[in-house]
């Protein structure tokens, strides 16, 4: 499974990425991620109406692949549903720590 993850926006405009090939990381880290994508039910979660992000909100998108499936997830700050957000979490903080 991968993941590619962007959060954009915000008050400095400033871009956040990760991407991530679960067979690379350790087995603690990929479980960790494969429940909070289970839990957050992406490949069924109903595509979100978004709406245009509030004045200095946020935008994320998520790419999973999985064997031959591909999901496309794209929220704002006023669109996150309460399942996704564990899993927004946790690739912002990944991203924030690839930025260093």
């Amino acid at each position: 499974m991968k993941i590619n993850f962007e959060r954009t926006g915000g008050f400095a405009g400033i871009k956040q990425a990760v991407s991530l090939d679960l067979d690379s990381l350790s087995v603690e880290d990929s479980s960790a991620l494969q429940k909070l994508i289970k839990d957050a039910d992406l490949f069924n979660m109903p595509v979100p109406d978004t709406q245009p992000a509030a004045r200095d909100g946020f935008q994320y998108t998520i790419t999973i692949m999985w064997e031959n499936e591909e999901r496309i997830l794209r929220v704002s700050d006023g669109s996150i549903p309460n399942g996704l957000l564990p899993l927004l979490n946790d690739l912002s903080l990944r991203a924030r720590a690839n930025r260093r």
